[in-house]
């Protein structure tokens, strides 16, 4: 193997390849395909409630509420000087529920004497504040220090396609198959063209008279995965989204474009003209 000449057919096959226009739709399909459903798709956002209380001395409810709630819906807390202000705020809309606390409200339920908690609420149903308002009873039964009535055992079962697309969001994982597709089409299409035109060309046999076939491979991946490197960092940059966890999949990228990429050149090397191969 002889980098120098790896390197030499490799600038020559990349400044080649973007002229060819089976090459550049290889490459623009699939980017324009991904910035539609990034812009077509939205993510279901979790929904989001606002609590207004009033408390004459600290308590723990409102932070608990929020603790318990926080798994279904985002919980914002907002303390005010008195009743007559959360109802101002829960009537015109500024806040999704009311709580009143009578004073000593903590020490109370701790003790088991029962005090009473003013809950205002509009009569119009909504997503967040019914989570808001579900997490109320298991709330002040944790102030209260109350054992829970039956210890749960949750089995979860595998989970499909359908799940997947409810936890990653239909935005994200539309982006994610034309990732895939991005890889796809420029490991099984652009890089075989690329090699099935320097067979039909005859250019192949002279590469090989000057370098090795482990040379011309070699040159022909990399400018593959030159193409992977630039393009998928450009979709996830024009689709605003970026991995949880850049490494894994950055190295799940690189294995599967090596694969497809080897796959790809397989294709090349079976096929005499770029023709046959796009039949």
């Amino acid at each position: 193997m002889h980098p120098r000449m790896i390197l030499t057919i490799f600038r020559k096959d990349i400044v080649d390849a973007i002229r060819d226009s089976r090459v550049l739709v290889a490459l623009l399909v699939p980017l324009g395909i991904g910035i539609f459903y990034n812009l077509t798709f939205d993510d279901e956002e979790r929904p989001s409630a606002t609590v207004a209380y009033v408390s004459p001395d600290e308590s723990r409810l409102p932070a608990t509420l929020r603790e318990i709630a926080a798994g279904a819906a985002n919980v914002q807390l907002q303390r005010v000087n008195n009743a007559d202000e959360v109802e101002r705020l829960v009537h015109g809309d500024d806040a999704d529920l009311g709580l009143v606390l009578p004073a000593g409200f903590d020490a109370a339920v701790t003790s088991g004497d029962a005090p009473t908690l003013r809950v205002i609420r509009p009569a119009t149903p909504a997503l967040g504040r019914d989570y808001v308002a579900t997490a109320l009873e298991p709330a002040l039964q944790r102030l209260a220090g109350q054992r829970p009535p039956a210890v749960l055992q949750i089995d979860q079962l595998a989970e499909d396609d359908s799940v997947a697309i409810e936890r990653l969001g239909l935005r994200r994982w539309a982006v994610l198959c034309s990732v895939i597709f991005l890889i796809a089409m420029i490991s099984m299409l652009a890089v075989p063209v690329i090699l099935a035109e320097e067979a039909e060309r005859k250019t192949l046999d002279a590469l090989t008279m000057i370098a090795g076939y482990v040379d011309v491979v070699t040159a022909k991946a990399l400018v593959g995965l030159c193409y992977v490197l630039l393009a998928v960092p450009l979709l996830l940059g024009l689709t605003q989204l970026a991995p949880e966890d850049l490494a894994t999949f950055a190295a799940m990228m690189l294995l599967t474009s090596a694969t497809l990429i080897g796959f790809g050149l397989l294709l090349g090397g079976l096929f005499c003209s770029a023709n046959q191969l796009n039949t």
